[in-house]
């Protein structure tokens, strides 16, 4: 696979019971199709940790649909660990969706720091 346009995927989502892995941010090799160069090592994790909730679809006025037990970067990607609210009938389908391959995708939202 590669990530000519590639910003955010899915790593890995199995059946089964753990986290979905996700590339949640990358840097292309090829510059950005958007124009915007993220470069995940100037990321900062440190309030998002404190607070890992997953929205659907940027929808920051509902209830978020799951977590992220663990964000990191690795290299030139930021990669995040998520579980869903499995009591969430909205999260479950969701989380169903990318284990069974009809969602491939995230978005991540950003902002500035002056």
């Amino acid at each position: 696979m590669t990530d000519l346009y590639c910003r955010a995927l899915v790593e890995r989502a199995e059946s089964g019971d753990g986290p979905i892995v996700f590339t949640a941010s990358s840097r292309p090799t090829n510059g950005a199709r958007d124009g915007l160069d993220l470069d995940p090592a100037h990321f900062l994790l440190e309030r998002y940790r404190q607070n890992p909730v997953i929205l659907w679809a940027h929808r920051y006025d509902s209830p978020p649909i799951g977590k992220a037990e663990q964000t990191w970067v690795d290299g030139d990607k930021l990669r995040s660990a998520v579980v869903f609210d499995r009591d969430d009938p909205l999260a479950r389908a969701v989380e169903r969706k990318y284990r069974a391959g009809f969602l491939n995708a995230v978005s991540i939202g950003w902002g500035y720091v002056n």
